[in-house]
């Protein structure tokens, strides 16, 4: 097979993979907000929003590549309100506002347990030219 796939310690869905490369190109599954030393689930938005952007850079540097080299990243909420906390974490994720990732956030209310944020993403080595 071509792909090559990618998982964190703590951060693993059983078996489907956390990212996938075929030749430049990464995207990842699902990324959640819980500390994957611990596995413990935040109970505030922010809190999951920073954990899972912290958590997008792992996968990203399990892949080789780092949050520079993502160009797209979609962002589910399970409540409209917790929209402001997730694009905080998105901007300190990316401060320079010359080079953020294309982005979307949608609402997922049924997002299941205590789940308030997740996180997918595209990304292309750098190496690709």
């Amino acid at each position: 097979m071509r792909q090559k796939i990618f998982n964190v310690q703590g951060l693993e869905h059983g078996g489907v993979p956390l990212a996938c490369r075929i030749g430049p190109m990464v995207a990842t599954s699902v990324i959640m907000g819980h500390d994957p030393a611990t596995r413990a689930m935040p109970a505030d938005a922010d809190q999951q929003a920073r954990n899972a952007f912290n958590n997008l850079k792992l996968v990203m540097q399990q892949a080789g590549l780092d949050l520079g080299d993502v160009i797209k990243v979609t962002m589910y909420v399970k409540r409209e309100s917790d929209r402001p906390a997730v694009v905080r974490n998105w901007e300190a994720a990316w401060p320079d506002v010359a080079h953020r990732p294309a982005r979307r956030m949608l609402a997922y209310p049924e997002m299941r347990n205590d789940w308030l944020v997740q996180i997918e993403a595209l990304a292309v080595a750098r190496d690709a030219g």
